[in-house]
């Protein structure tokens, strides 16, 4: 239909009106947007900047959302394309814009961008869904909004990659390097996952008596989390290796309720709920943890 945005990369046709859902999508959920960005602090020299970081934010944002899983394929598939250049003037509010950034451009930015600056932009949006109330219809028994915390895998090398990589063996008893974040999410029975905060699993040099690991890094994620939602009620869900005493200590020092999986002999206080019945009653308004 005539004055439908979509999504063109070099001959590649989105499925859905992409950029027409990404904009009434930010203009109705999102309107501080562009003020929000803006905010960011640009470590680039002002001198030699071309592109404002709204653009190259926007451009990082296109490239993951339509899977194009390198810089070289911004820069071959979607540097060429025109209808892309204008679909960037819509979302990144830039009229003047000529050109669709290099790659590396874009690399360059991420590589220096300060990553508490991005969370804190991740955050934002949440708080305005959650000012908003657009998630209050998912929230358990009425009251929590369900908050999923767990270990995710970033990288592994075979070498020591930096003096924060966590060190393990295989098999075999060869060393391997990694990175490794915890990852706090909302998620809704409707299967949708808001990504919040995550705080890194790393070591603090080369030298330590022991490793970081999850156990330690929950302790920071949950100050966090409460630092940005102060009140926010909140059910953390976690698998059976945070079972243990003092994390569930943990989560009621800073007032949240919890549900956790375990596993047949994973810890012997779980043995008491095996026989409780489930509830199917949604009306169902009082709380437990276990």
């Amino acid at each position: 239909p005539e004055g439908k945005k979509e999504l063109r990369v070099n001959g590649f046709k989105s499925e859905k009106n992409l950029v027409g859902v990404l904009e009434a999508t930010g203009r109705h959920y999102f309107p501080g947007f562009k003020e929000w960005t803006g905010k960011i602090k640009d470590p680039r020299d002002p001198e030699l900047i071309e592109y404002s970081l709204s653009v190259l934010l926007w451009t990082a944002l296109v490239s993951l959302i339509t899977k194009q899983g390198s810089r070289l394929a911004i820069t071959c598939r979607m540097r060429p394309s025109s209808q892309l250049l204008e679909n960037l003037k819509e979302l990144a509010l830039d009229q003047n814009l000529e050109h669709v950034p290099h790659g590396d451009t874009v690399e360059y930015l991420l590589r220096r961008l300060d990553v508490s600056s991005l969370e804190k932009l991740q955050v934002q949006l949440i708080q305005r869904l959650l000012r908003q109330k657009i998630l209050d219809p998912h929230r358990l028994l009425g009251k929590y909004h369900t908050l999923a915390i767990d270990g995710v895998h970033v990288h592994s090398f075979d070498y020591e990659h930096c003096k924060h990589c966590l060190v393990t063996r295989d098999a075999g008893a060869k060393k391997r390097w990694f990175h490794a974040k915890l990852q706090a999410s909302l998620v809704t029975p409707a299967g949708l996952c808001f990504a919040v905060c995550s705080e890194w699993i790393q070591n603090e040099g080369p030298v330590y008596d022991k490793q970081d690991c999850e156990l330690k890094a929950i302790r920071r994620l949950l100050e966090k989390i409460r630092k940005y939602f102060p009140k926010l009620s909140l059910c953390i869900l976690l698998d059976a290796l945070y079972s243990g005493q003092p994390t569930r200590d943990l989560i009621k020092h800073h007032g949240m309720e919890y549900i956790v999986v375990f596993k047949e002999g994973n810890n012997p206080w779980a043995g008491r709920f095996e026989s409780v019945p489930i509830s199917t009653d949604h009306q169902y308004t009082g709380t437990s943890s276990y």
